[in-house]
C-alpha cells in the first residue's frame, strides 16, 4: 500500500499491543474461556482527515473507545480507522 488518507473526520491508527501478563493461577477454567476485553484501547496515530478539528501530530498515543475502531482491508492491509469523536484523549 501506498499511503492511507483518511477522510470525513476520521483518524488512522495502529493498536499498541499491550503486554499480556500471564500469571500462573491455582484457579481451573474452561478451555474455551476468554479475557474480558478493556473497553478502551492505546492507539498511535498515523494520520487524520483534513477536516478534523482536534489536532494530533502524527506518532502521538491515544485512548480510543475499542468498539468504535474499524478494522478494514485496503490493498490486502488491515488499516484501523476512528472516527475523531471516539479519541478520548492524547498520552503526553
Amino acid at each position: 500500500m501506498k499511503y492511507f488518507e483518511p477522510l470525513n473526520r476520521h483518524f488512522w491508527v495502529e493498536l499498541v499491543e499491550e503486554k499480556e501478563e500471564e500469571k500462573k493461577s491455582s484457579v481451573l477454567l474452561p478451555e474455551d474461556f476468554k479475557k474480558q476485553e478493556d473497553p478502551f484501547a492505546i492507539v498511535r496515530v498515523l494520520d487524520s482527515a483534513p477536516d478534523c478539528t482536534n489536532i494530533v501530530p502524527r506518532g502521538k498515543h491515544a485512548v480510543a473507545e475499542r468498539h468504535m475502531l474499524k478494522k478494514i482491508k485496503v490493498l490486502e492491509k488491515e488499516v484501523y480507522i476512528i472516527q475523531e469523536n471516539y479519541l478520548l484523549g492524547v498520552i503526553k
